[in-house]
């Protein structure tokens, strides 16, 4: 569980913040030093993608516009249903991605109640591409701000990419892959719009061909590509074992979400849990 922080309020967006100039600055500097180290601990691991997850009505813009921040979408004529309104975003300006796969639990919440959904699937290499952080949990969790404050170093360049796999003794427990990041909700945020140029795929839920949705999408995709052309996929997304995580999910997958979410002492782990090559 995240400790609650106190002495750190927080505006809109942390770029208001007296502090981030520094903060960017260092951010920066730690990802174009260490990007090639990035690129090495990636391929490591087996890192083949990163993910975003949204809803199958944001895919026309998505392709047209490429991923875009929350503040970029609303000051911007194009249209864009949130997936998650009611998330914090302490990085408004900013677009966020999972490694290797989405928040398997909070997609699988939105896929039973019924959504349309996609994952846009974006090539590895927009890690030494654009400048970006890392934060091992939910970034909208309310101790996010004070522990960038105290401990931005562990977020930042390698370091923080590295943090994002802590817990070798968990890992080992619940045989994650090496690719997969300890904790589900884990993300990367990146501080660049993320160009269309660099997406793969597209794994989709199903959806009626009939509908609004499917002819709007329909107008920019071909979906009616054989197997072995088809970037776009009619899927439910059984690579991210979602259903483990349903509404009455074992007290095993229970015991292991609430393990698997970060906590600060997880930095104790750091020497031994990065990846030799």
């Amino acid at each position: 569980m995240m400790p609650d922080f106190e002495g750190f309020p927080v505006k809109t967006s942390l770029t208001e913040e007296s502090l981030w100039p520094t903060w960017q600055q260092q951010i920066q500097a730690a990802w174009k030093t260490e990007r090639s180290l990035i690129k090495r601990e990636a391929k490591s691991r087996k890192v083949s993608r990163l993910c975003h997850f949204t809803l199958t009505r944001n895919l026309p813009s998505i392709y047209r516009e490429g991923i875009k921040s929350r503040a970029e979408l609303r000051e911007s004529s194009i249209k864009h249903t949130p997936i998650d309104s009611s998330k914090k975003l302490y990085f408004e300006e900013f677009v966020y991605l999972s490694v290797t796969q989405p928040n398997t639990k909070m997609l699988y919440s939105k896929f039973i109640n019924g959504s349309a959904l996609a994952v846009v699937v974006v090539d590895v290499s927009a890690l030494w591409k654009f400048p970006f952080f890392s934060i091992p949990t939910n970034s909208g969790s309310p101790g996010i701000p004070a522990y960038l404050k105290s401990r931005l170093h562990e977020c930042i360049g390698l370091r923080g990419f590295q943090n994002l796999f802590s817990r070798n003794d968990l890992r080992e427990e619940f045989q994650l892959r090496p690719a997969e990041p300890t904790d589900v909700q884990a993300e990367l945020i990146f501080m660049e719009s993320i160009p269309s140029s660099f997406f793969h795929q597209v794994l989709l839920t199903p959806i009626d061909k009939t509908s609004k949705a499917f002819l709007e999408i329909a107008r920019y995709f071909d979906f009616f590509q054989t197997d072995s052309q088809a970037k776009y996929k009619w899927k439910i997304l059984e690579e991210y074992e979602i259903k483990k995580w349903g509404p009455k999910y074992s007290p095993q997958a229970q015991r292991e979400y609430n393990l698997r979410r970060w906590n600060p002492d997880w930095t104790q782990f750091d020497d031994q849990d990065t990846v030799s090559t």
